[in-house]
């Protein structure tokens, strides 16, 4: 199964709407955690940084769209719910939308048995795990 990484740069809004976007993302199974395991064999969760994410099974290019969406999502909500003025989502609109810039692609790449993307948490640095399970990783951000 796909498994990808996405990375996004979000429009700064007063209110923050990142929030509200995560929270939407989560419902479509994409995960700020992953797993990962250290040269000395010890394993946990790790939380990517602050605007990435990582899902599977989908084709790159609907995650995009799928991405898309949910930020116009957020941004329609926000304006009418009065939380942001019609000239600032339309002024964020003229701007390319709440999502500034992205980037989505495979999240794993191997060669050999080797795993050869890392995640650094604090003092722990880690392999990620190929067989890292989304389910595992979405029920672990919950907490």
């Amino acid at each position: 199964m796909t498994k990808f990484l996405v990375s996004y740069l979000f429009d700064t809004t007063q209110p923050d709407l990142h929030a509200a976007f995560k929270t939407s993302a989560e419902k479509h199974h994409l995960c700020e955690y992953i797993y990962a395991t250290d040269d000395n064999g010890k394993s946990k969760y790790c939380k990517l940084p602050h605007t990435t994410l990582w899902g599977e099974g989908r084709k790159l290019s609907s995650v995009y769209d799928l991405l898309l969406n949910l930020a116009e999502t957020i941004l329609k909500q926000a304006e009418e719910d009065k939380k942001i003025s019609s000239f600032m989502a339309n002024f964020i609109k003229a701007r390319g939308g709440l999502i500034e810039n992205m980037l989505v692609s495979p999240l794993i790449a191997e060669t050999g048995s080797t795993t050869i993307m890392q995640v650094k948490e604090g003092k722990f640095t880690g392999r990620v795990d190929s067989d890292v399970k989304l389910a595992d990783c979405l029920e672990h951000q919950k907490k």
